[in-house]
C-alpha cells in the first residue's frame, strides 16, 4: 500500500535573494519564502564565512519601520523587507541569513555572496593616547583617538593588558557611551580595581564584529600603583548549618578599594563544580553584615558563602564550610509523562510528573533527544512555573522540524534538581496524516476532498487529541 503523503512539509525557509552589491548607509530589499510551520522569521547579516547555522557573529538587520532592534518581533514567514545596510562594516563578502523565529539553528535559509562596500576605503580605529600613564581610581583622564574611512562612532572601553579581558565600558560625566569617530573624551577611571597594568580599546560602536573587529589600543596604563590591592576577608555565617527558607546571618570585612559587595552561595558538593546562587539583597556595604534567606529546595550537601566585589569578581572571599538542609530528603523530580506519544505544533497536549524532598515549583521544556533545550528566541519554560507535583495542559510550539522530543522537568530552584525526561514524543509526523484522514471519514468526506490548509490542520489537531 502506497504510503499517504504529508501533508504538511518539514518547515524550510529558503529563495533568500539580496542584491549582489551593497553601500553602507543604502536601502536594500531582501525577499524569502517558506514551507510548513514557520510563524516568522528574523533577518540576519553576517561574513561569507560564517556558519550558516550560527548567529554568534551575525547582526539583526531591522526593517524601515522600526526604530529599535528590541521592537523587532520577526517578518512574515514568506515575503519582503527594505533594511538599511549597516555602515561601518569592513568590506567584504556578506551573507544575509533568514531564520526561523521559532527554531533560528535549524530551520534558516543564506543568500548568495553580498559585496558590501566594495572599493572603499576600510574603517579604521588608530592613535589611541591616554594623557597620563599612571591613573587613580576615581581620577579625571583624557583619551584620544583617531579613525579613517567609515566609522560612525566609537565605544572607549577599559581592559586587561592582554587586551582580551573588558573591565568596564568608560563614559564621560555626562553619560555618554558614544563617541565621536576623531576626537578625545574625559573619563572617570572605576574604583575598586586590582592594581596592575591595563590598556584603553576604543572600537567602532556600530558594527564591531568579532572576526573582523574596528578598534585599536593604547599604550600599557598602570592603575592605582603601589595602593593597597581591594581586598575581602573574614566572611563568617552564624551558623554552619543551615536549613532552606531560614534566615541567617553573614558578615565580612574589607581592605582596600572596595566600593560595595554582592553576597552569593556556592555550591561544591558535585565534583569540583562551583555553582553560584545568589543572596539578596545586592550591593552592600564592603565592611559589615546581613540577614539573607536560604534558598530553598537545594540539593543537601556542602556549601559556602562568597562576598565578592561589585565591581570584579577577582576580589572575592569564600567563608567556611557550610551544611545546607542535611540529613533532609534530596529534591527529587521524577515521572515525567506525556499522556500523547504523538504531538501536533498548536495542539494542547497534558503532561504530568511528581517530586519528592523540597522542590518548591517546577519549569517545563522541550528537548531533543540528545537532551538539549529546543531553540527559540524565547527560551521560556512551557507555560511557566508549575506545582512540585500534578500535570498541565502545555501548547506545542510551532515551527519545529519533525522528530523525537522529549519532555524535561526541572525545579525552578536549581537545574540540579531534575527528572529523567519523559519517553519519546514525536512531533509532527506523517501519523498527522492517518488523522486528517480518519476524520475526513467521520465527516463522510471523501479522503481526496481539497480543503484550505488552515482547515487540514485544525481537523488534524482536534482527531490526534481525541485518540
Amino acid at each position: 500500500m502506497q504510503q499517504a503523503k504529508r501533508i504538511k512539509p518539514s518547515p524550510l525557509v529558503r529563495n533568500v535573494f539580496t542584491g549582489t552589491e551593497w553601500q553602507g548607509g543604502s536601502q536594500q530589499e531582501v525577499t524569502w519564502s517558506s514551507q510548513g510551520d514557520v510563524p516568522t522569521v528574523m533577518v540576519y547579516i553576517g561574513t561569507a564565512t560564517d556558519d550558516a547555522r550560527s548567529i554568534d557573529d551575525a547582526m539583526l538587520l531591522d526593517d524601515d519601520l522600526h526604530d529599535d532592534l528590541d521592537d523587532v518581533l520577526g517578518f512574515a514567514n514568506t515575503g519582503s523587507c527594505r533594511i538599511t545596510v549597516p555602515t561601518g562594516l569592513v568590506p567584504g563578502e556578506y551573507r544575509v541569513r533568514v531564520a526561523s523565529s521559532a527554531s533560528e539553528f535549524d530551520v534558516c535559509a543564506v543568500s548568495d555572496i553580498i559585496l558590501i562596500d566594495h572599493g572603499r576605503t576600510p574603517p579604521v580605529v588608530s592613535s589611541v593616547t591616554a594623557a597620563s600613564a599612571e591613573w587613580l581610581g576615581g581620577s579625571q583622564q583624557e583619551v584620544t583617538w583617531s579613525s579613517q574611512g567609515d566609522v560612525p562612532e566609537v565605544n572607549v572601553l577599559l581592559f586587561t593588558a592582554d587586551a582580551r579581558s573588558c573591565v568596564s565600558c568608560l563614559h564621560d560625566n555626562h553619560a555618554n557611551l558614544g563617541f565621536a569617530n576623531t576626537g578625545s573624551c574625559r573619563i572617570t577611571v572605576p574604583t575598586g580595581l586590582v592594581p596592575g597594568e591595563y590598556r584603553v580599546r576604543v572600537a567602532s560602536g556600530r558594527f564591531s564584529h568579532r572576526r573582523r573587529d574596528v578598534s585599536a589600543v593604547s599604550g600599557i596604563i598602570r592603575i592605582d600603583h603601589g595602593r593597597a590591592p581591594p581586598a575581602i576577608s573574614n566572611v563568617t555565617a552564624s551558623s554552619a548549618e543551615w536549613l532552606g527558607g531560614s534566615q541567617q546571618e553573614v558578615t565580612w570585612s574589607s581592605r582596600g578599594d572596595v566600593p560595595e559587595v554582592n553576597i552569593y552561595i556556592m555550591d561544591i558538593t558535585a565534583a569540583g563544580s562551583i555553582i553560584p546562587i545568589p543572596l539578596h539583597p545586592w550591593d552592600l556595604a564592603n565592611t559589615g553584615s546581613c540577614h539573607v534567606t536560604v534558598p530553598t529546595g537545594l540539593v543537601p550537601g556542602k556549601y559556602r558563602v562568597q562576598v565578592a566585589s561589585s565591581i570584579t569578581d577577582d576580589v572575592c572571599a569564600p567563608s567556611g564550610i557550610i551544611r545546607i538542609d542535611h540529613g533532609r530528603t534530596p529534591p527529587v523530580v521524577s515521572n515525567v509523562a506525556a499522556r500523547q506519544p504523538i504531538w501536533h505544533s498548536g495542539s494542547q497536549q497534558e503532561v504530568s510528573w511528581s517530586s519528592q524532598g523540597d522542590v518548591p515549583e517546577v519549569e517545563i521544556y522541550i528537548t531533543t533527544i540528545k537532551g538539549s533545550r529546543v531553540p527559540s528566541m524565547f527560551a521560556d519554560p512551557l507555560n511557566g512555573s508549575r506545582a512540585n507535583t500534578g500535570s498541565c495542559h502545555v501548547t506545542v510550539p510551532t515551527g519545529l522540524v519533525p522528530g523525537e522530543y522529549r519532555v524535561h522537568v526541572e525545579s525552578s530552584t536549581t537545574n540540579k534538581v531534575y527528572a529523567h525526561s519523559s519517553e519519546a514524543i514525536t512531533i509532527d509526523d506523517e501519523h498527522r496524516e492517518r488523522c486528517v484522514q480518519y476524520a475526513l471519514g467521520l465527516l463522510g468526506l471523501p479522503h481526496a476532498v481539497a480543503l484550505p490548509y488552515q482547515i487540514i490542520r485544525k481537523i488534524a489537531v482536534m482527531a490526534a487529541s481525541a485518540q
